[in-house]
């Protein structure tokens, strides 16, 4: 059965490097169907979401620190839907489901779970976590980008790409553990004992990184001496600090430390990747751009699917032939790890065919009821801190909520200062975008999505939130972005994500 589609779709987005892109092409695909959807910074999900009271908010994940949002959202009846940003390709599926909130009757209330493929989406229903109706096999976008029409689109995301002389070979660290971004050492510790490792285990595997971040550093500067004519460009993984590497990678010419943008054009316009235990080897091969590991730098994590496709070198003289041969355009990925590629692909990732933003945008849409559920009051007493049982509220906070409701101040008013005072910090942040970023992307996008959807593809406007007057309760310095069409598509199609 077809239901109306939902108003307002929020869109959490956690990490802007990795997420940003993949979200905008969602969110675009949402709006030819006549959505407005609503790009959220996670980091200030404690505000914006109830402030903008969306009738479903995709969220990112579905780890335990999510179980206050979701009692939350169901109390406010905001229909709630997951696509994981770490959805696929894992060392077992047992280790998955371990992350999974334990908690049945929360899970209930999911609209859907866009599960990247259909190997998850089996294990998850097969353990109970989810119900089979409410599973969708959607693939994830951030691979639709890697593939044609999008790949032309994907290039222009980052200019920076242009000023870099060609060949490039691109080094992907993977090391956030040991060089965690936005958390501690202590604070990382925590969060993988809550998903049920052992402490042993866990600093077992961070000393394992560190030996292998230090072996990454130095491999990029022996490379970048040895190959001087090859221009070497280092990223960080998302979550990974950049500042360690700062000094280390001064006095080479050829070689660069980026942490900017997305990885997409930077993949796109690699003649080689060099990773070891990164997810980007599948991106990589589904490019068509040879991946290529050094084995002899130390992995905490054995991930097969990884290593299916990567091009293992036991020694730095294989890998620098191998690198001086992609340089001149005469390394070619082996058949059968294109073979291997597709099986991949099948099991983990839904489909190559550059959709997955369409069968997501197409499953919220279908597993969503329509407007007209969310409670507004219930979303201005979670802002207020007084929603829940009310012996559990502190009286200062009933009089302080009652106080700017009687006297029409907006929902950030400071009784202490008295005056208005909206939190400014997440401007300086490094997780900050904002409407001129996303536009941007937009921009890149278009010409591939009218060429993929004909004239029927309707050019989306980018706009603040807060200037589209989305916001309730007086908040003011949102920084949501809302993306919209102007004329809306007279019928809707129907997609098959089933995973049965």
């Amino acid at each position: 059965m077809t239901t109306s589609p939902p108003r307002r779709v929020g869109l959490l987005v956690g990490n802007p490097f990795r997420d940003l892109p993949s979200q905008v092409l969602t969110a675009m695909r949402l709006c030819q169907e006549g959505a407005t959807a609503l790009l959220i910074p996670s980091y200030l999900q404690l505000y914006e979401v109830w402030t903008l009271a969306p009738d479903f908010l995709l969220l990112e994940n579905l780890r335990r620190d999510k179980k206050g949002l979701l009692r939350r959202l169901a109390r406010a009846g905001i229909q709630a839907g997951v696509l994981d940003t770490e959805g696929g390709v894992f060392t077992d599926l047992e280790s998955y489901s371990r992350k999974i909130l334990p908690h049945p009757e929360l899970l209930r209330t999911l609209a859907g779970f866009y599960s990247w493929g259909p190997l998850v989406a089996r294990h998850l229903v097969a353990q109970s976590c989810l119900g089979d109706h409410q599973v969708a096999i959607t693939g994830t976008p951030r691979m639709d980008l890697f593939t044609t029409p999008w790949r032309q689109a994907a290039l222009r995301l980052d200019p920076e790409t242009e000023r870099f002389p060609r060949p490039l070979v691109l080094i992907n660290g993977n090391f956030n553990m040991a060089n965690p971004w936005l958390r501690s050492l202590d604070e990382t510790v925590l969060e993988y004992l809550a998903d049920g490792h052992d402490r042993d285990t866990i600093l077992r595997w961070m000393e394992i990184q560190r030996r292998a971040m230090t072996e990454f550093i130095a491999l990029a500067r022996r490379l970048a001496a040895r190959l001087p004519e090859v221009t070497f460009v280092y990223r960080p993984h998302p979550f990974e600090r950049p500042e360690p590497y700062q000094d280390q990678f001064q006095g080479l010419h050829n070689l660069h430390l980026l942490k900017s943008g997305a990885i997409y054009p930077w993949i796109l316009s690699a003649c080689a990747v060099v990773q070891r235990g990164s997810s980007s080897a599948i991106e990589a091969t589904l490019a068509g751009v040879p991946a290529l590991a050094p084995s002899w730098v130390p992995c905490h994590l054995d991930l097969p699917s990884v290593e299916a496709v990567s091009l293992p070198c036991a020694s730095e003289g294989e890998l620098v032939d191998r690198l001086r041969s992609a340089a001149a355009g005469g390394l070619a990925i082996p058949a059968e790890v294109c073979s291997r590629l597709q099986g991949i692909i099948s099991n983990w990732f839904c489909s190559g065919d550059g959709r997955s933003h369409e069968r997501v945008a197409a499953a919220i849409l279908e597993g969503s009821n329509g407007s007209g559920r969310v409670s507004i009051a219930e979303c201005r007493r979670i802002l207020e801190g007084v929603s829940g049982p009310r012996h559990r509220i502190r009286w200062r906070l009933r009089v302080r909520s009652w106080a700017r409701g009687a006297l029409g101040l907006p929902i950030q008013w400071s009784f202490r200062h008295w005056r208005d005072e909206p939190d400014l910090s997440w401007d300086h942040s490094q997780c900050y975008f904002g409407a001129e970023q996303v536009r941007s992307i937009a921009e890149a996008l278009e010409p591939a999505a009218r060429a993929l959807y004909g004239d029927g593809w309707r050019r989306v406007e980018v706009r603040r939130a807060e200037d589209q007057g989305e916001y309730r309760f007086g908040y003011s310095h949102g920084r949501s972005i809302a993306l919209t069409v102007r004329a809306v598509p007279g019928s809707r199609t129907r997609y098959d994500c089933s995973w049965g």
